[in-house]
């Protein structure tokens, strides 16, 4: 709650400063409690890379700090769809292509997000033409096929057998 509500400070310069420093006291904490990783979340990730990218005056130094933040939350596979956009927002889409490529995200950086996934680097989870379920498949209903083509053969084999039934069945009437 201390991350979110500094994060939506709109005060003065002064103020501004104050929000940012006990925002990264605050997160600092958390990183030195949570050597497992529990107690950080993408949540956190969000919200300190917003009060960063909102109340740090120094251009260099909010790029630095931003494009640090999304290194920790993608090692730590928090890179939700609120993280993605804030960095989207925040750092030059050059930057932004360098870093997080375009197409789908890699799997280790959603694997442990609690909030809105994003899958893609657009911020999206898929949909019109993006790849079904997974990498590498189309959308053109391959599994359907499949199986559809999988019980004709069995059917076929079914009816072959049947007729050389029928016929042995003849012989010996």
């Amino acid at each position: 709650l201390v991350l979110k509500a500094c994060a939506n400070d709109r005060n003065d310069a002064v103020e501004h400063k104050a929000a940012l420093e006990r925002a990264i006291t605050v997160f600092d904490k958390l990183k030195r409690k949570s050597s497992d990783g529990k107690l950080l979340t993408d949540t956190c990730y969000f919200y300190m890379m917003k009060c960063i990218a909102r109340h740090e005056a120094d251009q260099e130094e909010r790029h630095e700090r931003l494009i640090q933040l999304f290194r920790e939350a993608g090692k730590g596979g928090l890179v939700s769809a609120d993280v993605l956009r804030i960095f989207k927002a925040s750092v030059p889409s050059d930057e932004y292509l360098a870093r997080v490529g375009s197409g789908r995200l890699p799997d280790s950086w959603v694997v442990n997000v609690t909030s809105g996934k994003a899958l893609y680097t657009d911020g999206t989870r898929g949909g019109e033409g993006k790849n079904a379920r997974r990498k590498g498949k189309s959308t053109s209903d391959w599994k359907k096929k499949q199986r559809a083509m999988d019980a004709a053969h069995i059917e076929r084999k079914e009816k072959k057998l049947e007729r050389k039934r029928q016929r042995k069945a003849m012989r010996e009437a």
